[in-house]
């Protein structure tokens, strides 16, 4: 054995490091039990690679701000009045960014972005699977569902999904399912259009039959924002459904009771105005992580309900949680990934590699949704398991740029 046969051995762990770290986030959105092993897990990929390659990381464009939010994050440890809470949503957050540098540095070449495109398609199918086992059913918004639809379903499951949540992540989701089709059909094999168009329709019944206005309405710009992307004729479309609505004397508020049950809106405002006053009277640190509903409770109590767990709104929640400071770091990482999947598309159909662009779109789409669905709810934020979905979404951009420019 010679002295090169432990580098080269720890090259390849490092070339294949996505793999493990794929299967600890997995495990950590399963059950909360196996987070903190997965953030470990990372953390020594992270070593191997610095070993490897002398680098802990690929330089992405949003560097500085993941590394301000880390801060961020690390001083909410500080700060918190409730540990039990921050911890598991820091954990959470630190585990997203290895995602993201984790997928940054693996998805060198189209066909590992193209395979990043299938885990997403099979992230949505298992969702759409997990659903009538996991989630506990409520409400009777549309009246073309009837309610002995929801009798065939059994809960399995002692930790169940809200459906808010379940139409949150499958909105997400969706584009990044639809787009390969609409970009690439003559690109696909058969078992690749067969997989991504069932998956879709899947998608979309689940979708449905959840009855979340805001994730429902979230989709839909999503799949608007893909139209316009790949026709043209789209843009004159929504340009149009968007002038009439104006015209038809549409307010904010009106399209906000609908999106919103009714009944909910003003439980909305009232939980939006204490989020409001929490980032008033800590605006640079923030809360601590996870810490609303405790600190909604001892200093700025809701009348209309006792407690709510976030405060329904994701930039709201991002700043509450980790202060002004957090809430720019996040905003530019957001913005920095939008204009990373704006320049690959652009770049994929200048070069006319129509799988590459359409996965791309798909990306800026899910964008659209996150922005869009984070108005009403903030779900995708760190108190759900599936938070680090997010950041592998972005990890997804930042690597299709790179494939597009070589």
């Amino acid at each position: 054995m010679t002295d090169e046969t432990p580098r080269k051995w720890i090259g390849t762990l490092s070339d294949h490091a996505i793999w493990p770290l794929l299967a600890v986030t997995a495990a950590s959105v399963i059950t909360e039990r196996f987070l903190l092993f997965a953030v470990v897990v990372a953390a020594i990929l992270i070593v191997v690679r610095w070993v490897a390659t002398g680098a802990p990381v690929v330089r992405t464009r949003a560097d500085w701000p993941i590394l301000i939010l880390a801060l961020m994050a690390c001083l909410s440890l500080l700060i918190t009045a409730r540990p039990d809470l921050t911890v598991p949503q820091v954990e959470r957050l630190l585990l997203g960014m290895a995602l993201y540098y984790g997928l940054a540095c693996w998805a060198r070449t189209p066909g590992r972005i193209t395979l990043i495109s299938l885990g997403f398609t099979l992230a949505g199918l298992l969702l759409a699977c997990m659903a009538p086992f996991s989630m506990q059913w409520m409400g009777e918004k549309f009246t073309f569902l009837p309610a002995s639809l929801y009798t065939h379903f059994v809960v399995l499951t002692a930790d169940t999904i809200n459906p808010n949540v379940m139409a949150g992540y499958l909105a997400l989701l969706l584009p990044c399912v639809l787009a390969p089709l609409l970009f690439a059909w003559k690109e696909l094999r058969r078992w690749q259009r067969g997989s991504y168009s069932f998956v879709t329709v899947m998608m979309l019944l689940v979708l449905v039959v959840t009855q979340s206005r805001a994730g429902i309405f979230a989709a839909t710009v999503g799949l608007l924002v893909l139209a316009m992307l790949r026709w043209r004729w789209a843009w004159v479309i929504t340009v149009g459904g968007v002038t009439a609505a104006l015209i038809a004397g549409r307010s904010l508020t009106s399209l906000m009771s609908e999106v919103v049950s009714t009944d909910g809106l003003p439980l909305r405002m009232e939980v939006w105005s204490r989020g409001w006053y929490m980032l008033q009277d800590f605006a640079f640190t923030g809360i601590g992580m996870g810490s609303f509903p405790y600190v909604t409770e001892r200093f700025y109590p809701l009348v209309l309900q006792a407690t709510l767990p976030h405060s329904h709104n994701l930039f709201l929640q991002v700043a509450v949680d980790l202060g002004v400071p957090g809430l720019i770091a996040w905003l530019s990482v957001l913005f920095l990934t939008i204009a990373s999947a704006w320049t690959a598309y652009r770049h994929s159909i200048a070069t006319d590699k129509r799988l590459l662009a359409g996965i791309a779109a798909g990306l800026l789409a899910a964008q659209a949704v996150m922005i869009i669905h984070g108005m009403f709810d903030a779900v995708t934020w760190g108190m759900v398991r599936p938070a680090v979905l997010i950041w592998g979404l972005w990890g997804t951009a930042v690597a299709a740029l790179r494939v597009a420019n070589t």
